[in-house]
């Protein structure tokens, strides 16, 4: 089993621990986030910026929301949280300020920049002490670089990992590296950090030389949903057992596949083993149809079932029924299904990966196995199939685990600590100028490819960064030097080209 962190002072946490300012000012607080519900329960949406929201909101503070979303553009309101949505332009894929078309990261960074360019004069005319934003695919850097307001960051995940292990398909070195180096750029630009485990700031400070200390490890927060659940005694009864259930994005991130895998050897120890499977089919295709052939393959269309996406109160009572809830990704910093499903007293084996293994806490509050680790997957479903004991126990303690570790009122507090460091550190930090001078570096170091032609490779990102911080300070707009890395890469010509034309645009 791989080691896992596990701090003991957050075992002993009561909100007398949080350092934060007695006395403090409310704070008028923007959430820039790639997504928001859009009623309370909503799907299988993340809700962690609702708590957030909503938290700040109860303790008296003024916040407003600004987010992506994928079929609703404008100003509306949720729990009388007021929202601006920002449709996402399908067409928009010129890349950052014109100078990089790059098929997936061009995408997304394109959509950070388009959020930023329709939002920015909401967000100047409400005026906040402090923007709250994400590392995400970039998603906080152009406030990073605007330097108006304070920026804490919320480290919530890394699309560079998510983009290696192969959950988005085939990423070119070029992608993978200008993802990172959005990513380091927004962090290290940042006046105050946060992180939901500590897995990621270990990752972030490999890459990037920023200190771990600078980090605040703020868990998930999370509203308890219901009361533990009593499970019955499947002992001798008729019908499914043991019912397994896992639900997330259906994606190679989130291990789906190994679950199927491990079914054969489940069902010759519980002939009736039944797993459900919810989440967006539609995300990742080709995985989804790829699992579901192998489901066949196995011979156990009778025994697997894909439920597609499902309300928030389905996956409850889907949870709450089943006897097992699975989760075992690749890599995550929290997964928010897993939490879930431990608030609802449900029974849970999780991998390992990443952050995941310090929510869960192995044979104490659930079973934990490594990565990719099918045998050990069998074994502790048929373990935990054949000891109801273990189940309620385990069930009983992650609820309570849960309930502490990621209580709101904590992640509340603890948040607002670190927005007053943000301002302060912004009040006696770096100007404008100088913070952008100071991001664009962190930019490059991740863009000195060795399939650029080494001669022109390391003059062209330089230039494309000065200009790309320029294009923020001054607004102007670059998107007649697109390019794309393919061409790039086959023509070192391309790169001369477009450095004189970079430069003419920046002298």
């Amino acid at each position: 089993m791989a080691q896992v962190f596990h701090n003991p002072a957050e075992e002993s946490f009561t909100l007398a621990n949080v350092s934060a300012k007695e006395g403090a000012d409310f704070l008028r607080v923007c959430i820039i986030t790639p997504s928001f519900p859009s009623e309370p329960i909503d799907g299988m949406f993340l809700t962690m910026s609702l708590e957030i929201a909503e938290g700040l909101k109860n303790a008296g503070h003024e916040v407003m929301v600004v987010t992506l979303s994928m079929d609703k553009e404008g100003d509306g309101r949720v729990r009388d949280l007021p929202v601006y949505r920002v449709l996402i332009n399908e067409n928009c894929n010129f890349g950052w300020g014109g100078i990089l078309r790059l098929g997936l990261i061009g995408y997304w960074a394109s959509q950070s920049l388009e959020l930023y360019t329709r939002a920015r004069e909401r967000v100047a005319a409400f005026n906040p002490d402090i923007i709250e934003t994400h590392d995400y695919f970039g998603l906080g850097f152009p406030w990073v670089v605007e330097g108006s307001y304070p920026v804490a960051m919320r480290c919530i995940g890394s699309l560079p990992v998510v983009m290696a292990n192969g959950s988005l398909g085939d990423i070119s070195a070029m992608e993978l590296n200008i993802a990172r180096a959005l990513e380091l750029a927004t962090v290290t630009g940042a006046d105050a950090l946060m992180s939901l485990c500590y897995d990621l700031p270990a990752r972030i400070s490999q890459q990037s030389g920023l200190e771990l200390d600078r980090f605040k490890i703020i868990r998930t927060p999370l509203t308890m949903c219901c009361e533990p659940s009593k499970k019955s005694d499947h002992s001798g009864a008729v019908g499914k057992f043991p019912q397994l259930f896992s639900w997330g994005r259906v994606d190679p991130q989130k291990g789906f596949d190994l679950i199927v895998e491990a079914m054969p050897a489940i069902k010759k120890r519980f002939p009736s083993a039944y797993l459900r499977i919810a989440g967006n089919q539609n995300y990742c295709k080709e995985y989804s149809q790829k699992i579901q052939t192998r489901v066949d393959e196995l011979h156990l269309s009778e025994s697997v079932s894909f439920e597609g996406e499902l309300p928030r109160a389905e996956i409850q009572r889907i949870a709450v029924e089943s006897d097992i809830c699975i989760f075992v990704s690749r890599y995550e910093t929290a997964c928010y299904a897993c939490l879930e499903a431990m608030s609802y007293g449900a029974c849970v084996i999780a991998s390992a990966a990443g952050g995941l293994g310090e929510y869960v806490q192995d044979r104490k509050t659930g079973l934990l196995i490594d990565v990719d680790d099918r045998a050990a997957l069998e074994a502790s479903v048929i373990e935990l199939s054949d000891d109801a004991r273990l189940r309620e126990k385990l069930a009983e303690a992650g609820r309570q685990s849960i309930k502490e570790m990621c209580s709101p009122a904590r992640a509340i507090a603890e948040t607002v600590a670190v927005y007053e460091e943000a301002i302060v550190s912004f009040q006696t930090g770096l100007n404008a100028r100088e913070r952008a001078r100071k991001t664009v570096p962190n930019i490059m170091q991740f863009l000195q490819i060795a399939a650029l032609d080494k001669s022109h490779g390391e003059a062209i990102t330089k230039l494309a960064g000065e200009n790309y911080a320029k294009g923020f300070r001054d607004g102007r707009n670059y998107e007649q030097i697109n390019f794309t890395a393919q061409s790039a890469l086959q023509k070192p010509s391309v790169l001369r080209r477009i450095a004189r034309k970079v430069k003419r645009l920046i002298q």
